[in-house]
């Protein structure tokens, strides 16, 4: 067929997973971790006790994916919540007066 070969190859974005886990013992220069879902993997225990994770403390394991390859897999502390943006704390209500909606905070 004539024309296959015009085809552009498109690079692939990388896919990056983040998942929530904590350490639940380090086992000499390993470190069993635990996920939300209840599966439980081993891994280096340096990066952990680089960042100061103490068994029991929560952190990300953040996974970065090109295809089905693994380019890099990095771990950073679970950061707090962010608070209400100033100005949105109180949410817009709609009301109803006769037959036209109106807004009020």
């Amino acid at each position: 067929m004539k024309g296959i070969g015009n085809y552009r190859q498109v690079q692939q974005q990388p896919n990056i997973e983040r998942r929530l886990a904590q350490v639940a013992v380090f086992q000499g220069p390993r470190a069993s971790i635990r996920f939300i879902d209840g599966s439980t993997y081993s891994m280096p225990s340096e990066p952990l006790r680089k960042l100061g994770v103490a068994p029991g403390g929560m952190f990300l394991l953040i996974t970065e994916y090109r295809g089905r390859d693994v380019v890099s897999v990095r771990i950073e502390l679970q950061g707090e919540a962010r608070g209400a943006a100033p100005g949105r704390a109180q949410p817009k209500v709609m009301v109803r007066t006769g037959l036209k909606l109106t807004t009020r905070r």
